[in-house]
């Protein structure tokens, strides 16, 4: 046998400790896991989600014993590896043997379903500590897997349960506002949605997604026949009219920017991209209209329908081209008022008499109060007559 040496073993416990810290970070988020809690504590479990509840709740007592039984073998561990940091080769084949030995006391695994008739204590066995991890790491695999089946059914299948139950409740309600009775095929799918509920609650490992593909198919085809026997002609027809109502609305919004435009004209330059912009959505409700001269014809109300959005999309952005101007208008009235302050700025500093500050003063005032006014040029002409007087004052004494 090779001499054992200190840093070996103190590396292998090492290794086994890491492991088992992860085990026992695991196992506490196993404990807070909420399809966990809730399995726990329901009662109406049953089928085959009863019987691998029971195995998975023995498994996952089982890992807490068995985590107890390694983390008390390693106590054993450290109390004979001392603290010595060269102990003799003594204690490090003692604590070899229990790294390798069978030094885990755990339960019987096949008693784990079996109470004793006399009622006294399941038997007991010993392993190594890697023999009880890898029985420890089955376990959870065993359990995760189980609480994912019913995480799902609980989860996701539960989820479209419940959104089949709001369709169908629609359908009702628009059956009952159409002053008819309730279809056979509505009552029919609603008592299939009932059972299939209890199923999810009760047994949701059994429970399969093909159930709920079956009842919402039958949703979809209940919701071709109300659709047929309700809405009918008066919904293409109310749809047409709400779409021409949008066209209207979006025609009469681009006079009123052009006029607002045309007004706006008279005090500042209005930019060539407003104006094509404001000319394409003229054309643009040209072609709506015509769209919708079109659908109208043909009753087709899907059409009407993508016509009355983009109308009303339309008249949005027609709606921003106007208060976009008003806001360079009021931004001229801004730059009236900064100039007037620079320009008095510049008498403070004993520059008005400045020829090259008066002139760039002069251009920027004639620009900004001429009609129409160019903001982005007097803009820069302000900006230009600021800088100016900031840097000459700075160099004023």
């Amino acid at each position: 046998m090779s001499r054992l040496t200190a840093p070996d073993i103190d590396r292998r416990v090492a290794d086994l400790r890491a492991v088992l810290d992860r085990t026992s970070a695991s196992l506490v988020e196993l404990d807070a896991d909420v399809t966990r809690q809730l399995l726990d504590h329901s009662t109406v479990l049953r089928g085959a989600t009863a019987e691998g509840w029971r195995d998975a709740a023995a498994r996952h007592a089982e890992l807490w014993k068995r985590q107890l039984a390694v983390e008390k073998a390693f106590t054993c561990i450290d109390a004979a590896r001392g603290t010595r940091r060269a102990p003799g080769q003594a204690v490090l084949i003692e604590v070899d043997g229990l790294l390798t030995g069978l030094c885990v006391e755990v339960p019987e695994t096949t008693e784990r379903d079996r109470p004793s008739l006399t009622g006294t204590r399941g038997g007991r066995s010993r392993c190594t500590i890697e023999d009880a991890l890898d029985q420890m790491s089955d376990d959870y695999d065993e359990v995760s897997s189980f609480l994912k089946k019913v995480a799902d059914a609980w989860g996701t299948c539960s989820e479209r349960l419940e959104q089949v139950g709001a369709e169908i409740s629609e359908l009702s309600a628009r059956v009952q506002d159409g002053g008819m009775r309730p279809t056979i095929q509505l009552r029919a799918i609603e008592d299939e949605l009932a059972q299939a509920r209890v199923m999810a609650l009760e047994d949701p490992v059994a429970f399969t997604s093909q159930s709920i593909d079956a009842l919402e198919e039958q949703v979809a085809r209940a919701r071709a026949t109300v659709d047929v026997a309700i809405r009918g002609r008066e919904a293409r027809i109310r749809e047409l009219a709400d779409a021409d109502s949008a066209v209207q609305a979006c025609r009469s919004a681009v006079l009123a920017c052009q006029d607002e435009l045309e007004r706006l004209a008279q005090k500042i330059v209005v930019r060539d991209v407003t104006w094509a912009a404001i000319d394409a959505a003229a054309g643009d409700v040209d072609v709506l209209s015509t769209e919708q001269e079109r659908a109208a014809q043909l009753g087709n109300d899907a059409a009407a329908a993508g016509i009355r959005r983009r109308a009303d999309s339309l008249r949005a952005e027609v709606g921003s081209l106007a208060t976009t101007e008003l806001a360079r208008t009021e931004r001229r009235d801004e730059l009236r008022g900064l100039l007037g302050a620079y320009r008095a700025k510049a008498v403070a500093v004993g520059l008005a008499e400045n020829l090259e500050v008066d002139e760039l003063y002069q251009t920027a005032q004639d620009e900004l109060y001429s009609s129409p006014c160019d903001v982005d040029l007097s803009e820069r002409l302000v900006g230009d007559f600021g800088q100016v007087i900031h840097v000459r004052s700075g160099a004023t004494p």
